[in-house]
Formats: C-alpha cells, structure tokens, sequence
C-alpha cells in the first residue's frame, strides 16, 4: 500500500510530501532505522517493536520505565505515535495509546498524530485514534486543528470522520499578534477552491458570515477565479455553493 501524506500548501510547490521520503508497497509500510533516530537502546527496542506491532513487547518496555511519549534525535523530532503512523503500524498506534502515549505531543513542527493521519491517504489511520479517543479538535501548528489538513490535502473522507467525531467547523487559526483573527477552516476551504469541501463545512454548521484577518468571508477567496477559466465540473460546485447560500438567505458576493 501506498502511504501518502500531502497538503496542498506543498503541492503548490510542486512537492508531495512523502514521510522519511522512502515508501514501499508491503505491509512493512515506510522502512525507518531505529537505531539512528533514538537516543538509547530501550526506546530503540521499543520503536522496532512498535514498527513490527509487537503488543506484548511494547507493553512489557512501557512498564519497564521506557517513555511512551520519547522522540526521534533528529530535526523532525517524531514521538513514537507519529513513528508508529508513518511505520504503517496499526498494532502499534493502538498499544501506544493503550499503554499512555500522549497523542497531543507534536514533531518539531508542533504537528500531532492527529494531524499527520487527517493528511493520509488512508482515513483508517484517522479513524483508528478517533475510535480510541483522540480529540479530534487537537491543536497544531499555529494553533489549527487537523480539519485544517484534512482539507489542504483534498481528503473527504477524513474531512466528514473529523465532523462526525465533533471537530469544530469553525476552528481557526491563532489570532495574529495584532489581534486580527485567525483564518477559519471555511477560509481555507475557500483558499483551495474547492466547493465540495465548502459545503461540507457549511452544512456541519460553518458560519457563512465569518471574517478573516482581511474582513472578507469565505466568499472573497471562493469566487475569486474568473469562470471563464474553470472546468464545467468546477462552475457546477460553484453554483451548489451559491444555491446553498440563496436557501440560506446570505447574500452573495458579487449579485450573481
């Protein structure tokens, strides 16, 4: 299987972001060297253990005093639930958890497991720590949840498992210094033009009239590309966007 992990922000620049840049198609998942990326032989043993899904042995480390929480030595400072996801390893993501790993501990870049598996390509990852859980409104880089993610990597499925499992549809982003708001995940939505995600989010209860840092509603960015420019498929969104709205009695942008 193949694992992918992506955002759009990275797809802009023509990357797709690949964990450790290595993966292979077996049940394996993205092969890691332990011994490289851990500081001491206990958590080495028990990063090889959660790789393979070793329950038994996982549980016998942790009771022996090894951190369930340890992280990577590296730059990307990876605790062991974010070493578990990107090892493709289901056994050992639920045994962590079970055993008191804590799923808000994030890499370097303060993103958490949440966040990693709410990009995959795969949403059984996502729905494994929802089942298990996890908030689904934990806060990462920048303060955004994971919805954030899920919807710069064009992942549906992830989008509606965050909701259902009670992910804020109006989560945003830390306020500025200034103290102008934060973009709410609608604004984002709305940034990477996509209406299906658009009225997913409005339909769980997004307010329409939420402003960002610029004054605008989600409407500015949204309708923002000429339509002489788009797809019949992207023209259609739009307007199921601009129907949801009339039915709503929101104005729209622009008096179309």
């Amino acid at each position: 299987m193949q694992f992918n992990i992506k955002s759009k922000w990275l797809l802009a620049f023509g990357v797709i972001f690949t964990a450790f840049a290595t993966l292979v198609g077996c049940k394996g998942g993205i092969m890691m060297d332990a011994n490289k990326v851990f500081e001491n032989e206990g958590e080495i043993q028990l990063a090889k253990a959660v790789q393979k899904g070793d329950v038994k042995k996982i549980k016998a480390l942790i009771t022996e005093g090894v951190n369930p929480n340890a992280k990577t030595i590296d730059d990307n400072r990876y605790p062991l639930l974010i070493w578990a996801l990107l090892s493709q390893s289901k056994k050992g993501i639920v045994a962590l958890l079970e055993a008191g790993a804590d799923p808000a501990i994030g890499d370097s870049e303060n993103y958490t497991v949440l966040h990693w598996a709410a990009s995959a390509n795969d949403p059984s990852y996502l729905t494994l720590l929802l089942e298990h859980g996890v908030d689904p409104n934990l806060k990462g880089k920048s303060g955004a949840s994971a919805i954030r993610d899920a919807i710069m990597g064009d992942r549906e499925e992830n989008i509606r498992a965050l909701l259902a499992a009670g992910a804020n549809p109006n989560a945003r982003s830390r306020p500025f210094k200034d103290g102008r708001p934060g973009d709410s995940v609608l604004h984002n939505a709305a940034s990477a033009a996509t209406a299906r995600e658009v009225l997913i989010l409005l339909e769980a209860g997004a307010d329409p009239m939420a402003l960002n840092a610029h004054g605008n509603t989600f409407q500015r960015s949204f309708f923002r590309m000429s339509e002489d420019i788009m797809t019949e498929e992207g023209k259609a969104g739009r307007e199921k966007v601009r129907t949801w709205l009339r039915e709503h009695n929101i104005p729209v942008e622009g008096g179309k």
